[in-house]
Order: structure tokens, then C-alpha cells, then sequence
């Protein structure tokens, strides 16, 4: 058992203690604790040569690093940041991962709507920067998608083999279940925990939030018309369940953790950390036959592939690696000097589920004792609900972390939200002395788009991210209806009985508008606006990359990420990323068995 340390009552000293636990973990990163977990560095010299070489060490590049090596191929996996630290590995410690060197921290463009409730101008749109990637700073949320996501990624890239029934062997064969999988705290059915839907000796260890808090919610959201499922997601598009996470053991599931790690004596595999990848080489023919690095700042050196590079970066690094290397749109790479490779549409499409943040107070608690790091930080429902009844897809999804330790709403709120002080300090005040229910309503299928686009041509610069959000008229009109149906959970027996209500956290924000008018909800939303780091799309099958995700006009060049996505699916993206590695791993060794 561990505790916070002195409780804030205000945002500001909980932000002050946040800096304090950061610091400390900073320390205590600098001695290299968990190096031992992962592979040791390598030594690497100009001219070396490796059959795959894999451009990012996150989320896709651990997975695929596990399978090429386990296929007696040499891999060489270069990453920016360096490797997962304690906090990283602690599931009740991800409050302080944003805003340190763990993470790309990058803020959007303005947007003109963001700065109305929010710290900054734009949206914070932070990427992991470590062994992992965001799957080592991501909220562990396991969701898998629904069948509806993958069969329109299918239509996308013009190949069946990405319909979910293909798609489905990948999607189990990288998870394991933790535990029991139940609705209520005395069901015990593990036969669909271990039977179709999930495997027993795999790699990322998911467990079920089975704590008694819950079970009031989840009846509360049966009243409200919800079946209540296992699990949401696959064929099962809609229902609500307990919050199914990517911990198991009390450690947080990272593909560096759960692939990496395992294969770190491997002879045939090659890791460089704090190593930036300036750029993609060709040769006359097209051919992607290496790259060119910078390790520790130090100077550039070439590295050969032999076979194949594969970009593994994420949906914002990704894009910008390939404009910097030559691919990408015409008359920007001309804007930036660079000599065009293969003239594609790479950083458009960015995509990410739009959420806005509703607030419950709910029962009368005590003072919450000690608390441990081992275990998630709240409570979790999860579910998927559509506004027809008779609709099989679902329209919007909803994760509501219910949570007695309030400093928890001041923590999340003031950080990786980046609500003003003034937005937490009050919502703080409302919910003093009672049981906080903290939702994200998210627009699971919206019709905005954003673009990545290059800022200046050094890789370790920030590129340009303009998220597009509510450009589209229709997903502002979606958001509002999605508000207004969950609205009635204050009218269920539970909130009922314990006097339970709706927290407005915006005050005189919108106090132009009629409270409960669409013109006061629309003002809601833009003030209560967050992103779910869910970043997708950018180098989409079927436009940059085709079926086997191989780079459109070039040779011997892949992207295996969130990028590939056409579209991003419901709920995550990390169970849906290592999925795309999986299969990109069976295409590839394939491929060069056969050569």
C-alpha cells in the first residue's frame, strides 16, 4: 500500500503534488531501475546492416519486433525515447506520465473553441516516447472494436481479409485473461472469457474491473434501456460492462513489457534508444534500402536494410518520418525544399473520437484509506449505446470512472485534460463529500478530419497537427443528442435514492444560453471538449499504403500502425494496433519465405 502523500483541496496544489511525484520519478528513472527488462542497447556504426529494420520502438514496433525475431530474422528497432520507467509500469501512477520526457507532448492549432475552458489554445495531443509508445502512457482501456470498424477498413482497402472474421484470430491471439470476467461481483462464467473470444497463454494480460462500487452503475444503466453484456465489442456492437483493462499481476500490459521483454536475449534482435530517424533512403529504383539516424544527438549514421524498413511511429510520427523521407503531398513537400519520392496524401484523414466531459455526484462517502499503485486509479463501466433502439451499430460510447478519492477529479481534470483551475476547482466544490462519476461521452463515428502536416525538416521537431475537430457541423449536432440521451441517469433508482446529480463545471461560461437549450449544450460541449488520444488515420490503407500495408509508388517500405487505419475504431486503439501488427508480422515473414 502506498498513499498520494498530502491531499490537495484545490487544482493547483494538486497539480503542485504531481510536479513533486514527477520529480521524484525522474530520479529514481535516472538510476535505471528497469533496464534490466527490456534489451540492451545497442552498438551501432555507420554502414551496419540488418534484414528489417523498424522505425519506432511503440505499440506496433515491440509487436513486431517479437515475431520477426522469433522468425530467426535480424531486426534492428530504433526509438525515440528510452526505456518504460516505474511509473510507467505502475497502472495507479499514469496521472503523472503526461507533460514529461516519457511523451511527445505536442499541442494541436489553435482551434478557437479550446482555449474556452482549457489551459492552452489547442488541444494536447500527447504520443508515447518510450519502449512501447502510448501504450506505455495510455489509460489501459482494452476494447477490441466492433465487427462494423473492421469490415468498413475491409471496403477500404479493397481486400476481405481485413472483414473482422479474418480478422478475429489476431485479435485473440495477442490477449490472455486475468481472473474472472463478470457482470456482478458473484458471477464466475470464464467459459467466455477463455473460449472464443480470448486466448490463455498470450501476451497482454487483460483483467475486469470487479469492484462492488459498481454494481449500482451498472443497474442504473440497465433501467436506462442498456443490455448488460460481458464485454462490448467484436459482434456484440452495443451493451455496457465492467471496464476491461490492459492490467494483469498489478503491472500495466505495454507491448514493451508483454513483447519486448520476453525476446530481450534474442541474438537476432537490436534495440536503439534516444535515437531519432531523420530519414528514409532510396535508391534509384525506388527501393527503401535504409535510413539515416541520430543517436544521443551524436552524428547522423547510415544504416542498411536488406529486406524491408518498416515505419512504426504512430499516426503523427509516421507521417511526418515519410514527408520528411520524400513521400507525401506534392506541393507541400515542394513548400519544404524536399525532393518528392512518391506523391501520396500522407497526413491527411487524421482522425480521433471527439469526447466531452459530464460530471455525477453520487452517494455520501468516508475518507478513502490508503491507496495502492498496483491497481487502476478508479472504477470503470464502459458501454456502447446507439439512439435507436433498433439500430445494431452503436452511435456513441461512454467510460465512466467512478472514483471516492476526489483529488483524483483534481489531478485528471488539471492535467491530462488541461481544464483551467477554475473548471476543476469548482467541479471539485460540487462533489465534496460524495462519489464522483466521471464520464466521457465520445462521438465513436465522426465525420471531421484533421492533418499532419510538417512544421520544419528536423525529426525531432514537433510537426503540425490541426485536429479538425467540429469542423463538421454534423458531429456538434451528434454530440449534443449523445449529451442529451445520457442525461437521464440522474433519474434512475440508485441516483434517485442517494440524492445523485449532475455537476456543472462550466458556470458563467454559458450563461448566454438557456440552461438545457442546444444552444447551452453546444457551449457545453466546446468548453468540456477532450481528446481520447485515440490518433488514426493519417497513413490509411487504400490511399498511402495498400492491403499489406506496403507504401504506395516505392519498394521494400511498409507502415505498420494506428496510421493504416482508414478509420479509427470504437473505444481504443491500442488492442486494434497490436492486432495490425500481428497480421503485418504473418505478412511479412510470408512474404520473405518465400523469397
Amino acid at each position: 500500500m502506498y498513499s498520494y502523500g498530502t491531499m490537495a483541496n484545490n487544482t493547483a496544489q494538486a497539480l503542485a503534488n504531481i510536479q513533486l511525484a514527477q520529480g521524484a520519478f525522474h530520479t529514481l528513472s535516472l538510476l535505471m531501475m528497469t533496464e534490466y527488462l527490456f534489451p540492451k542497447q545497442a552498438e551501432l556504426k555507420d554502414g551496419d546492416e540488418f534484414d528489417f529494420i523498424i522505425a519506432g520502438g511503440g505499440t506496433a514496433g515491440c509487436v513486431l519486433a517479437n515475431r520477426l525475431v522469433m522468425a530467426n530474422h535480424r531486426v534492428l528497432m530504433l526509438e525515440a525515447g528510452d526505456v518504460q520507467t516505474i511509473d510507467s509500469l505502475l497502472p495507479g501512477t499514469i496521472v503523472y506520465l503526461p507533460k514529461t520526457n516519457k511523451a511527445w507532448n505536442y499541442l494541436a492549432q489553435p482551434d478557437g473553441y479550446t482555449d474556452r475552458c482549457h489551459k492552452e489554445r489547442s488541444m494536447f495531443v500527447p504520443l508515447g516516447k518510450m519502449l512501447g509508445g502510448t501504450s506505455s502512457v495510455n489509460f489501459m482501456i482494452a476494447l477490441r472494436g466492433i465487427k462494423h470498424d473492421y469490415d468498413m477498413w475491409a471496403t477500404a482497402a479493397k481486400d476481405s481479409s481485413w472483414q473482422y472474421k479474418h480478422l478475429f484470430k489476431y485479435l485473440k491471439r495477442s490477449v490472455r485473461h486475468v481472473g474472472s470476467i463478470s457482470m456482478y461481483p458473484q458471477d464466475n462464467d470464464m467459459e467466455l472469457a477463455e473460449g472464443p473470444y480470448m486466448g490463455k497463454e498470450r501476451n497482454i494480460g487483460i483483467s475486469q474491473d470487479n469492484s462492488t462500487v459498481l454494481v449500482d452503475y451498472i443497474q442504473s444503466f440497465k433501467e436506462m434501456g442498456n443490455k448488460i453484456v460481458k464485454f462490448p465489442g467484436g459482434e456484440h456492437a452495443k451493451g455496457y460492462s465492467r471496464g476491461l483493462l490492459t492490467i494483469a499481476e498489478g503491472y500495466r500490459q505495454s507491448t514493451a513489457f508483454t513483447y519486448l521483454s520476453p525476446v530481450k536475449g534474442n541474438s537476432n534482435l537490436f534495440v536503439s534508444r534516444r535515437t531519432i530517424v531523420n530519414k528514409i533512403v532510396f535508391d534509384e529504383q525506388k527501393n527503401a534500402i535504409g535510413v539515416r539516424v541520430s543517436i544521443d544527438g551524436g552524428k547522423e549514421i547510415f544504416l542498411k536494410a536488406k529486406k524491408e524498413v518498416i515505419v512504426s511511429a504512430g499516426a503523427i510520427k509516421s507521417p511526418q518520418l515519410l514527408m520528411l523521407s520524400g513521400i507525401g503531398p506534392k506541393k507541400h513537400l515542394k513548400e519544404k525544399n524536399i525532393t518528392v519520392v512518391s506523391d501520396l496524401p500522407v497526413g491527411e484523414n487524421f482522425q480521433d473520437q471527439q469526447a466531452v466531459t459530464v460530471m455525477h455526484a453520487a452517494r455520501k462517502i468516508k475518507y478513502p484509506g490508503a491507496f495502492n499503485y498496483h491497481l487502476y486509479p478508479a472504477s470503470l463501466v464502459v458501454g456502447y449505446r446507439s439512439l435507436k433502439s433498433c439500430s445494431e451499430t452503436p452511435d456513441y460510447a461512454t467510460f465512466s470512472f467512478i472514483q471516492e478519492r476526489l483529488e483524483f477529479l483534481l489531478q485528471y481534470c488539471g492535467l491530462p485534460f488541461d481544464f483551467q483551475n477554475e473548471i476543476c476547482d469548482r467541479s471539485y466544490r460540487k462533489v465534496s463529500g460524495r462519489q464522483l462519476s466521471y464520464t466521457q461521452i465520445i462521438n465513436m463515428y465522426p465525420k471531421s478530419r484533421g492533418k499532419v502536416t510538417l512544421n520544419t525538416t528536423n525529426a525531432a521537431d514537433a510537426p503540425t497537427v490541426e485536429t479538425g475537430y467540429y469542423t463538421e457541423e454534423e458531429d456538434m449536432h451528434n454530440m449534443v443528442k449523445y449529451l442529451k440521451d445520457f442525461l437521464p441517469l440522474v433519474n434512475t433508482t440508485y441516483f434517485k435514492k442517494v440524492n445523485g446529480s449532475m455537476i456543472d463545471p462550466v458556470g458563467d461560461k454559458c450563461s448566454a444560453h438557456k440552461y438545457g437549450s442546444d444552444d447551452y449544450w453546444k457551449c457545453y460541449v466546446y468548453c468540456m471538449a477532450t481528446s481520447m488520444w485515440n490518433f488514426g488515420g493519417t497513413c490509411a490503407m487504400g490511399s498511402v499504403v495498400n492491403s499489406k500495408l506496403q507504401v504506395y509508388g516505392v519498394h521494400r517500405l511498409r507502415v505498420v500502425d494506428a496510421s493504416v487505419m482508414p478509420t479509427v475504431v470504437v473505444g481504443g486503439n491500442y488492442i486494434a494496433t497490436v492486432m495490425i501488427a500481428e497480421k503485418a508480422s504473418d505478412m511479412i515473414i510470408a512474404k520473405h519465405r518465400k523469397d
